[in-house]
């Protein structure tokens, strides 16, 4: 803000309320800084002299140094709202003021200055947030001027509360309108500090002291002092046991038991109280409370209709349940209370994609980009469901969107020079780059062959873990970084999620021969010499991706569900999980010494068949031309396409899909099947052969 009392001074000087009665005699500018009320003194005649106070002075919220009744009025131009009590801020300013005085106090008005913004971004050492009176604020640290002073009624009379907003500008473009020579964007109020004799009391004290001791405790809570913040709101508690912001705010820095506590103790005085029912939502959450937690969000939107947020989660917790159309029916309720809209359609269409309804998803992404043809998340996920339906081309497109929609050439011959013309490949660096997960990275890693077909100097940009699988085993690489510690010059990144786009790929012209990468050669012995001590089928078992994948609990599955697999003659169970001990089915577990994916490799390259869940390591198997069969989920992943047994990704995958959302049992029992009918016919001489069963 600049220059305020300042610019305040011309509006005040037309104002003959300042000059005559409220700048008269002795007075203290309180936060002064270089702007002083003392230099304005030909404004005001009657001014006899003011005390300019900032900083270096003390503390403006306590004004220990100055005495009760010392100065006939206090001024302060946005002060307050520095202050980490404001209230007792007040308190003091109204006790160094004598009886009679006047205080003019000027503060941010929060709309006109923060503009819906906070923490402030105007001015980082703002704590609160002002306004002269409203139901509720869009500020988690507003403090309403009529409610603050009303603490203070029987030591002051309100002379004035104005909005000082004659030379904003608004419907402007958002900006700090104070840095104008104008615009002032607050409120100011001017009070009378009252004669002792009239400061009768009216018995609202333990009104005023809570309404004091809750805003202290807020200032601890939003300065991160939790143990401050919580005596402070215990103290609020003990004068009223059910005041509505202390026993939420105080639930919020508690466990989650005592938290429930307190947020029922008010959710009984209040029902409808939306801060309450929400961190109740949460704390249900947290506890795995799931029952309540969906009654907690169902009476939350008998309540509050069009409180969407309730919605979402419900729409969520019902989806992670698997009852994907109580989920789709909970969003038609939001779109019946608010209308039709983008977002909503997305969602729709991710949980219609959930329920393996890729042409009901489909027909939702397209409602949803009608809405909102910017719809970036629907053209994206439009994009997987199109690939999943195998049109390539059409779904490439979509997928664009992920970097901007800023297009990408179907042909990389039409990769352009500086000067914009066209120009071969031979002799550019193009760089292969990791924007996903490992598994991504396995797929796509194929195109380095063909770009170094076309002349190309193959620069791969991937995570730690591939490096050494890469360097050493994808024989059309040049080059091998590290994902951002490319420092070399290069002509042309591919992020691998446009891989398909960029190179043009059909399902007719993917790029299969196997195997495209090569294990390290003295890994691969060592561990061919650990195996020759077994008799029998090796087999390589993944259960789980990974965790931070967003489909990973559907695309997992419970080791105890493999126990079958264990049962079968002939067969050695060896564990592919880093991480995860293989509990109960006795399998033989070298993912101690798998430091990185080349060691990966040199071990599922040295096996007979790879069991997997939609994993890095189904990738790699594949990768590696190894015997690899798939335990899919239902709503399988784009790469795995619809209703298809084979891979045109990987030759020598088998893919054994669910029937029904979570049923893995008669997956199991399917791949159960076919590894006791191919183990029963496995010789020295049969490793390498595709199993069939």
């Amino acid at each position: 803000m600049t220059n305020e009392t300042s610019k305040q001074a011309l509006r005040r000087s037309a104002d003959r309320r300042y000059a005559n009665r409220w700048f008269k005699g002795h007075g203290i500018d309180i936060g002064s800084g270089t702007d002083s009320l003392a230099a304005l003194t030909s404004f005001f005649p009657l001014m006899e002299s003011v005390r300019s106070w900032d900083t270096p002075d003390g503390d403006a919220m306590l004004m220990r140094e100055v005495a009760d009744n010392s100065f006939d009025f206090v001024h302060s131009s946005h002060c307050l709202e520095h202050l980490h009590n404001p209230v007792i801020g007040l308190r003091n300013w109204i006790r160094i003021c004598k009886e009679d005085g006047y205080l003019i106090i000027t503060v941010p008005d929060e709309d006109l200055y923060e503009q819906g913004v906070w923490p402030s971004a105007y001015n980082s050492d703002h704590k609160w947030t002002f306004t002269i009176s409203k139901r509720a604020s869009w500020s988690s640290v507003c403090i309403s001027l009529t409610e603050l002073l009303g603490l203070f009624e029987n030591s002051i009379e309100i002379i004035k509360i104005e909005l000082l907003d004659a030379g904003y500008q608004y419907g402007a473009p958002r900006f700090d309108q104070t840095r104008g020579a104008f615009a002032e964007s607050a409120i100011e109020v001017v009070l009378k500090k009252k004669a002792a004799a009239s400061a009768a009391r009216d018995g609202s004290e333990n009104a005023k002291v809570v309404s004091a001791a809750f805003l202290q405790a807020l200032a601890y809570h939003q300065e991160g002092l939790k143990e401050q913040a919580t005596s402070a709101y215990e103290a609020v508690l003990e004068i009223d046991q059910d005041h509505l912001a202390s026993l939420n705010n105080l639930a919020l820095l508690t466990d989650s038991d005592a938290s429930e506590v307190l947020l029922r103790q008010a959710l009984r005085r209040k029902p409808d109280y939306l801060d309450a029912l929400r961190n109740l939502a949460t704390v249900l959450r947290n506890q795995g409370k799931i029952d309540e937690l969906e009654a907690t969000l169902e009476h939350t939107i008998r309540l509050v209709p069009g409180f969407a947020p309730a919605y979402w989660e419900l729409a969520q917790l019902q989806e992670k349940q698997s009852n994907f159309a109580a989920a789709i029916g909970t969003l038609q309720r939001l779109a019946g209370t608010l209308g039709e809209s983008a977002e909503i359609n997305y969602r729709i269409a991710r949980l219609h994609e959930a329920c393996n309804a890729t042409e009901e998803s489909l027909r939702h992404f397209d409602k949803a980009l009608a809405l909102e043809p910017n719809h970036r998340l629907s053209h994206i996920w439009k994009g997987f469901a199109l690939l999943k339906k195998g049109d390539y081309r059409a779904g490439a497109a979509d997928l664009a969107w992920i970097y901007g929609n800023t297009g990408c050439a179907s042909k990389l011959e039409q990769s352009t020079s500086a000067e914009g013309t066209s120009q071969p490949l031979a002799g550019m660096s193009v760089v292969l780059s990791a924007d996903s997960g490992l598994g991504d990275m396995l797929q796509f890693v194929r195109y380095a062959e063909v770009l170094k077909t076309k002349g190309a100097n193959v620069i791969v940009e991937c995570q730690q873990e591939l490096i050494r699988l890469v360097e050493g085993g994808v024989a059309s690489v040049d080059q091998v970084v590290k994902v951002g510690e490319l420092r070399s010059a290069f002509d042309l990144r591919i992020p691998v999620t446009e891989a398909i786009c960029v190179f043009g790929t059909t399902l007719e012209t993917i790029p299969n021969r196997v195997p495209y990468i090569i294990p390290p050669k003295r890994e691969k012995i060592l561990f061919v010499e650990r195996l020759s001590r077994f008799r029998g089928l090796k087999v390589g078992l993944v259960w789980a991706g990974n965790g931070g994948h967003w489909a990973n609990s559907r695309r997992s599955i419970n080791l105890s569900l493999l126990a079958p697999l264990a049962k079968v003659d002939n067969v050695v169970l060896l564990s592919l999980q880093k991480e995860a001990a293989g509990v109960g089915l006795d399998l033989v577990d070298w993912t101690e010494d798998l430091h990185d994916m080349a060691d990966t490799a040199a071990l599922v390259s040295s096996l007979d068949v790879v069991i997997s869940v939609d994993s890095a390591v189904a990738h790699l198997a594949g990768a590696l031309g190894r015997p690899v069969w798939l335990l899919n989920r239902y709503d399988s992943c784009w790469r795995w396409l619809e209703d298809r047994s084979d891979s045109p990704w990987y030759p020598t995958m088998r893919i054994f899909r669910q029937r029904r959302p979570n049923d893995w049992s008669s997956v199991v029992e399917e791949v159960t099947r076919c590894l006791a009918a191919r183990a029963s016919v496995a010789t020295e001489l049969e490793v390498d052969v595709q199993p069939t069963c």
